[in-house]
């Protein structure tokens, strides 16, 4: 019996009546909704794999192509659709993971980079405030007291002078005398 309502609901279809396509999807749905979802395993996807199955069927008239049976037809297809699926989403999750590690090694490799580039302008800070410290040190005690207290200690020339006991006008000629040997000295190097 269920064969002969089979063959009717196809033929039906190979005539072009719609209802009957209303009728193999009510007949159908079910069925192949619960076979989808033991594949995917998720209610949303497996609902849009049959939908797409039956629309595929409706509008590619693969009914035509039915010579044993409709229902054996119908599995066949939502298997191979979810397969298909799992497939398609396995190739992406792999590139996403190929696509991840390359991100990673870029951003390694930046950062690697960045530190390589600061640890030679850290070494290269350290060498010119090295050689600094040893031309400050050639200074006479008083200009080099006075640069210091002045770019080290950011303090003013007013505060500087009252603080190391000198008037304001002694303070500046020693910062001017101090400032003229650095210069001579940088010049001579070059």
């Amino acid at each position: 019996m269920l064969a002969e309502h089979n063959d009717i609901l196809l033929k039906s279809l190979k005539e072009g009546d719609a209802r009957a396509f209303g009728k193999l999807y009510e007949k159908y749905y079910h069925s192949l909704y619960y076979k989808a979802f033991s594949i995917v395993r998720d209610k949303y996807i497996a609902e849009d794999l049959v939908q797409e199955c039956f629309t595929d069927f409706y509008q590619k008239k693969l009914y035509n192509h039915v010579h044993t049976s409709l229902q054996a037809l119908l599995f066949i297809r939502i298997k191979h659709q979810c397969l298909n699926y799992l497939e398609k989403e396995n190739r992406e999750s792999s590139k996403k993971r190929k696509y991840s590690h390359v991100v990673l090694a870029t951003e390694s490799m930046d950062y690697v980079e960045q530190y390589m580039e600061n640890k030679a302008k850290s070494e290269e800070f350290e060498k010119i405030r090295h050689h600094l410290s040893g031309v400050l040190d050639k200074l006479p005690q008083q200009q080099h007291s006075v640069l210091l207290s002045l770019y080290r200690d950011g303090a003013t020339y007013k505060d500087s002078a009252h603080s190391m006991g000198i008037s304001l006008n002694t303070f500046q000629t020693y910062v001017q005398r101090a400032i003229k040997k650095l210069r001579l000295h940088f010049n001579t190097e070059q």
